[in-house]
């Protein structure tokens, strides 16, 4: 059975993760219709962009708290 790109191009989109819920959003509002080759190209877009946020997300300062214990062992909170 032969099926149209468009469906082959709905069901790749349909099946994205969760987490890339506005990518999904994205590409189903799109006006013309989206050829396979280019769903590939933007799916690659996209995961640079992924890659490129988590290394600059680690290279970024992070908040960090001192814990204090007693003499028990047991956590002190901090005095705020």
């Amino acid at each position: 059975m032969i099926l149209p790109e468009i469906i082959h191009v709905a069901t790749i989109v349909k099946k994205l993760p969760p987490v890339r819920r506005n990518f999904k959003n994205y590409l189903k509002h799109k006006c013309k219709e989206l050829k396979l080759k280019y769903l590939i190209v933007r799916l690659r877009i996209e995961e640079d962009n992924r890659k490129s946020e988590k290394k600059s997300n680690k290279n970024s300062y992070e908040a960090k708290a001192n814990v204090i214990k007693n003499s028990k062992g047991k956590r002190l909170l901090p005095k705020a």
